[in-house]
């Protein structure tokens, strides 16, 4: 195992700058252009919603001439981004952090290289656009109040919702030292390059000081102005330095983002000021807040590195992309499914979000990202496509034909995430919580999805699976890639369907309404009777979506095909099907597996639909999302059959690799299938539409809590020779778990509860 180190050190490179503090800010940038420049110039944002050049940091020397800066090297932790820059007798070492407060900072800190002492002059400048249709949120105002700047923006979804159509971002400004002076002031629209060149600070600077001037008029009755031409709005605000001889100098520059007004804004205490956050160890305070995270998360340890560096870079992600805005439709705590236009809760990747989070000590956010869907849904119950702070996709007036707005909304195994919170941490309060929820959620399937009465369900749009560019919807439709409307009985909707009926069935005994037990249990064995007779195929050994016009199976060979699997719906007589992971000619290519059969005439391992690259391609590409079912597929066919429980664990050791590019982890959309190429052009890093961390803890551990109470261990072999699993919650309790090559132990709050000889099943509590 790794020598003790923290997983901040373990997660160290010189190649990312994404940073977050786990509340609403985040600065992830999918293509950054200015990340060499000090300061946050690439986007921020606030939940999903996108602000542009917050502010950079200039450097002007004793004559106002401007100090240019050339970047030397960077090295990154998830708490931190230290950047090294070198100038004309100067090095400058800069700190960015996005603490908890969502409050971004950037700490410079300045060394005189000569004999001679120094005066610099530094300048906070921040760009905005007045009344740009195309941007999200526009400038209102700016005010200065002692030595602090702030600016207002009003937020501008660009789909409203009758519930939000307004509210207003705060963004408070300081610096420790104080600042000195200050300018705002209005300009046409022009490039804008974070250089001084590109400022307008040229004649309103004299000493290192601003002029003092705030001119924020609109010239609203110049037609130019009026005619919707870009219109900038620049803030700035300074301070000098005294640099002593070959001494050095600390500056610290910070910018909050606050909601002031929106619709149901959560009431929190009145935040400190910024001045008196940054006048304290910023930097450090967003080290402590990062280890305080990744303590309240189970620590592996193994003999292989990759799997445990994979292991802190995926709650990495999680954190990163976690979002407590506490306002408009993000009233609880969730995770987004990653970068800019992904910052938002989506169903399909909350299935894969909530299976990671469940293994937190608190189970608050997985609990968040599941109710928080689940609470945003339409008149009939179907839940959204995504879920923003200020708009919704269920917003939209009903299809032609149907009574929702299927292009907006999405199929995902809700019910699976359900169980499995309950299992792990079996809140009754939880269960009273989720249940009407989810019996709403249930009438929907089968009320929309299932006119016919046949217990198999409908999709609708390929855009509810997330499954663009697949040919499992052209055997019904050849314009099914357009996003228009067509009708698949689909696997996975039907799958997920007897998972919700499944789970409903558990929760009415828990809830001790035994008559709701026996019908959703009665809906649920029909469903499953209904995949095995009429999705199975006996020749193909494969199971397949069903062309609702004829009855047929569509022999459409998609990565689907496994997921009944996942819920004991297939048995010994299906284990056909799990040849075709490791058949090359079918799913069974280098690495773990083609969302398309290689077969099937659409299939391209190259990003390629119909000749054209394609951003989310489902015809042969490897997404993580669909190997995590396939992983779970492969797991459960174990239990039928004990020889696959070797390809179990090596399968998900497999999936890790794969992710784990030039021996550094990352999460991308979709992969080569042959060469582990990951889709590098999208620039999705840390895309959290999968579910790893779960695979490691519920296959390579072993663990398994059960849904009546009881917890017991099965790993899978990996070909790991020794692994401890510490700190995993089971009603809570901790659990730890290791395997030394000889013998498999469970510890319950510290006390040995369960030992055996070798890597096979252990009972660790029956309750």
């Amino acid at each position: 195992m790794s020598p003790a180190r923290s997983p901040l050190e373990i997660l160290r490179r010189p190649d990312k700058w994404q940073l977050g503090g786990g509340r609403a800010a985040a600065h992830a940038p999918r293509f950054p252009l200015a990340d060499r420049v000090p300061g946050f110039w690439d986007p921020v944002h606030y939940a999903d919603v996108p602000i542009r050049r917050l502010f950079t940091i200039l450097l002007v020397d004793e004559e106002d001439r401007p100090i240019p800066l050339r970047f030397q090297r960077r090295d990154w932790r998830p708490d931190r981004l230290r950047t090294e820059f070198a100038a004309e007798g100067l090095r400058v070492v800069e700190e960015r952090a996005v603490l908890p407060e969502d409050l971004l900072v950037s700490r410079l800190e300045v060394r005189n290289l000569r004999p001679r002492a120094r005066r610099l002059g530094a300048i906070l400048w921040s760009m905005q656009e007045k009344e740009a249709r195309e941007e999200r949120a526009a400038f209102l105002d700016a005010d200065f109040r002692g030595r602090e700047g702030r600016m207002r923006l009003e937020l501008r979804p660009p789909r409203p919702s009758q519930v939000a159509r307004r509210a207003l971002l705060l963004v408070e400004f300081a610096s420790s030292p104080p600042f000195e002076s200050r300018f705002a002031g209005l300009s046409q629209g022009s490039p804008d390059p974070p250089v001084f060149e590109a400022s307008p600070f040229e004649g309103a600077l004299a000493r290192g000081r601003l002029s003092g001037e705030v001119l924020l008029h609109d010239w609203e009755n110049d037609g130019e102005w009026k005619s919707g031409r870009r219109c900038q709005v620049h803030v700035g605000l300074a301070r000098r330095a005294r640099i002593p001889a070959r001494g050095r100098a600390t500056l610290t520059f910070g910018a909050r983002l606050r909601l002031v007004r929106a619709p149901r804004l959560e009431r929190r205490r009145a935040p400190a000021p910024v001045a008196r956050l940054l006048a304290r160890a910023a930097i450090e305070t967003s080290t402590d807040s990062w280890t305080s995270f990744l303590q309240g998360v189970p620590s592996f340890e193994c003999d292989d590195p990759l799997l445990e560096r994979f292991w802190w870079h995926r709650w990495a992600g999680l954190r990163l992309h976690a979002v407590d805005a506490g306002a408009g439709f993000l009233r609880r705590p969730c995770v987004f499914e990653g970068a800019e236009e992904f910052r938002a809760a989506i169903p399909a990747s909350v299935q894969a979000q909530v299976r990671e989070c469940v293994w937190m000590r608190d189970p608050a956010l997985a609990e968040g990202s599941l109710l928080g869907i689940l609470e945003s849904m339409g008149g009939r119950g179907e839940v959204p496509g995504h879920v923003r702070l200020l708009d919704t996709s269920l917003d939209d007036p009903p299809e032609k034909g149907y009574p929702f707005p299927y292009r907006r909304a999405s199929l995902a195994d809700l019910g699976g995430c359900a169980l499995l919170l309950f299992s792990v941490h079996r809140r009754a309060s939880f269960v009273r919580e989720v249940y009407p929820l989810l019996e709403r959620h249930a009438e929907h399937w089968r009320r929309d999805r299932d006119r016919e009465g046949s217990c198999l369900f409908d999709v609708l749009n390929q855009g509810e699976t997330g499954q663009e560019h697949s040919s499992r919807f052209l055997a019904v439709d050849p314009r099914a890639d357009r996003s228009g409307p067509f009708r698949l009985k689909g696997i996975d909707a039907a799958v997920y369907a007897h998972g919700l009926h499944r789970t409903l069935a558990i929760f009415a005994v828990e809830l001790r309404d035994l008559p709701a037990a026996r019908k959703y249990s009665t809906l649920a064995a029909a469903i499953s009777r209904a995949i095995r007779e009429r999705m199975w195929d006996p020749e193909e050994e494969f199971f397949f979506d069903v062309d609702p016009r004829t009855g047929r199976r569509t022999r459409a060979r998609s990565a689907v095909g496994f997921y009944p699997f996942l819920w004991g719906i297939a048995g010994r007589e299906h284990l056909g099907a799990i040849r075709a992971l490791f058949d090359p000619r079918d799913f069974g290519t280098p690495w773990p597996i083609p969302t398309a059969s290689v077969g099937d005439p659409s299939f391209d391992p190259r990003s390629r639909w119909k000749g054209k690259r394609a951003n989310r391609p489902w015809n042969g590409r490897v997404w993580p999302m669909a190997t995590s079912h396939a992983a779970d597929a492969l797991d459960r066919a174990a239990s039928l059959d004990p020889r696959l429980a070797p390809k179990a664990g090596a399968f998900v050791l497999r999936f890790v690799r794969m992710m784990c590019r030039d021996g550094r982890p990352n999460s991308f959309e979709h992969y080569d299938p042959y060469t582990g190429a990951p889709s590098l052009y999208r620039g999705i890093d840390d895309c959290q539409n999968s579910w790893v961390n779960d695979l490691i803890v519920r296959v390579v551990v072993g663990l398994r809590p059960h849904p009546g109470g009881g917890l017991r261990l099965h790993p899978r072999p990996a070909g790991l020779r020794r692994f401890r699993l510490r700190g995993a919650p089971w009603r809570g309790r901790s659990v730890d778990v290791e395997w030394d090559g000889r013998s498999l132990l469970a510890r319950l709050d510290g006390r040995l509860a369960a030992r055996r000889r070798g890597l096979g099943p252990l009972e660790v509590a029956s309750r």
